[in-house]
């Protein structure tokens, strides 16, 4: 996957949807590494709850500052 996400860093698409893209991956790699690598998958239910709340309000605040990282491609670095 990370091949994957340095490949789609290459190519020449606009900026918002490259980083849909590479969110995207990251999302599933993230998930998986969770789950096979950090043994989630045989945590208690408690664990799992407390992991996937704490995850939503992470990708609620990065949705809330994301606009403001958007500034840099609409204005253009001076």
């Amino acid at each position: 996957m990370t091949a994957i996400e340095v490949y789609l860093t290459y190519q020449n698409m606009p900026a918002v949807r490259n980083a849909h893209h590479l969110m995207g991956l990251s999302l599933v790699k993230a998930a998986l590494i969770i789950g096979y690598f950090m043994h989630m998958k045989y945590e208690i239910s408690r664990m799992k709850w407390l992991t996937m709340c704490s995850l939503v309000a992470c990708l609620a605040l990065m949705m809330i500052f994301f606009p403001d990282a958007l500034r840099i491609v609409s204005l253009g670095v001076k």
